[in-house]
């Protein structure tokens, strides 16, 4: 009868399954992304790496919020020079910069994104007049090629350096057969100076698993010359050339999300999401776990096993309880007329937050953007950003509250709610291991 058919079929399904993941291994196992992506060896000291990542992004995250950049700062459009400063200047510590490379970003021109900066005008001078080459037409949807002749004279080391400024190269594919090394061993015998680092991306099945590659140099790197050197390189093991571009300097750093994420009913959602993240997150990486020396002598002392302590609620990230508070304190549905934002209401009553009330909420969501490379109102994750030419780069931000806000409708923030929320699941399943 049918059951038959279907036991019969399901059997199928699984036989087919099995074999497509077999065939898929076989094809792609001498590829080093595979391996990256599954094999033990590979896996094991990747998640070393982040955690330490991780770890340092944590520090750099509370000497920023110490020094007030994070102060009256919120993820939103009227705050995005400041949320900009706050971003670059964590950038300039994850860079290996001071607290007096700070000081380069207080010579920002208030009309623009370009800070000052200070370049041995002399390493600069030899490429005034010359076009930029083959940058154009990059494909990695980044803006336009930077200029750095409008750099400012002076001895390095008594200047401050633009570390947030790195310049880069953009390798538009290579085959999935190169690996990390053999692209590193390219790069290191062609000797540019102001190397520091190299990220391969996810390979691109709709392109034949091909890979993007962006090699990264100092702020202060003759980056055409370097472009030019290593478009005449290529990898001798398989005979493979380079196509490599100047890229482009990120257009559109800062993204907006529509202005209905000020209702209440979204920031509900968001609280809750932001509290399982920040807590799985950090667990992961195991951030917040026995913080103080105190706690760890005690553990040792009454001699209980490590382990159990830490599940038994050594983790402590103080912004949990912060939620917590912001939660029944700020997102209740207001009583009063005068509690209601006038103007950007109307009956159908999707209760609009004021930016201003929402500084808890922010400092988690800036928490989950610096730490652990979320962008939350994307819901998007970039768990290799420390390899990247930006190591913090595209950030979505609240939207400006405009008037046709009072059009907005419950069913268009649930729809919202429904689509932030399956992406940022997706995120939940990688942390747990769900495939």
């Amino acid at each position: 009868g049918s059951s038959g058919i279907n036991a019969e079929y399901g059997v199928y399904k699984r036989d087919f399954k099995k074999n497509s993941i077999t065939k898929f291994f076989k094809a792609h196992q001498k590829e080093e992304w595979l391996r990256e992506r599954y094999h033990p060896d590979y896996v094991e000291p990747r998640k070393k790496e982040l955690k330490q990542w991780k770890a340092a992004r944590l520090d750099i995250f509370k000497k920023i919020q110490g020094m007030g950049y994070f102060d009256e700062t919120g993820v939103c459009h009227e705050d995005q020079d400041k949320l900009m400063k706050a971003l670059d200047a964590a950038v300039i510590l994850m860079e290996g910069g001071t607290t007096h490379d700070l000081t380069i970003l207080d010579g920002r021109d208030g009309n623009s994104d370009k800070p000052l900066i200070a370049i041995p005008v002399a390493k600069m001078k030899k490429d005034e007049g010359e076009k930029e080459e083959g940058a154009a037409d990059s494909d990695d949807d980044e803006g336009a090629v930077k200029d750095d002749d409008d750099s400012e004279t002076g001895s390095e080391g008594k200047l401050p350096q633009p570390l947030h400024k790195p310049q880069s190269l953009f390798v538009r594919s290579l085959t999935p057969l190169i690996t990390k090394e053999d692209m590193l061993q390219v790069v290191k015998q062609q000797e540019i100076p102001g190397f520091l680092r190299l990220a391969m991306a996810e390979p691109l099945p709709e392109r034949k698993y091909y890979r993007r590659a962006w090699v990264t140099f100092a702020h202060n790197t003759d980056i055409k010359e370097a472009c030019s050197k290593l478009m005449n390189s290529k990898v001798e093991k398989y005979d493979h050339d380079l196509n490599v571009v100047v890229n482009r300097e990120l257009s559109k750093r800062v993204r907006m999300v529509p202005p209905l994420t000020r209702s209440l009913y979204a920031l509900k959602k968001d609280v809750t999401w932001l509290e399982t993240m920040i807590e799985e997150l950090d667990k992961g990486a195991g951030l917040w776990i026995g913080d103080s020396t105190m706690k760890e002598e005690e553990e040792e002392d009454d001699g209980s096993p490590r382990d159990d302590k830490m599940d038994a609620g050594v983790y402590n990230n103080p912004l949990l309880a912060e939620l917590r508070e912001f939660a029944t304190s700020t997102l209740t549905v207001p009583k009063l007329d005068h509690e209601l934002d006038h103007g950007e209401t109307d009956e159908d009553d999707i209760h609009i937050i004021k930016d201003d009330k929402l500084a808890v909420l922010d400092k988690a969501i800036l928490y989950l953007r610096v730490v652990h490379m979320v962008d939350f109102y994307n819901g998007s994750q970039f768990t290799n950003e420390d390899e990247m030419p930006n190591k913090i780069g595209v950030f979505h931000i609240r939207g400006p509250c405009e008037s046709s806000v009072s059009k907005t409708t419950l069913q268009d923030v649930n729809d919202w709610n429904k689509q932030l929320g399956e992406k940022l699941q997706l995120i939940l399943d990688e942390i747990r291991g769900v495939t």
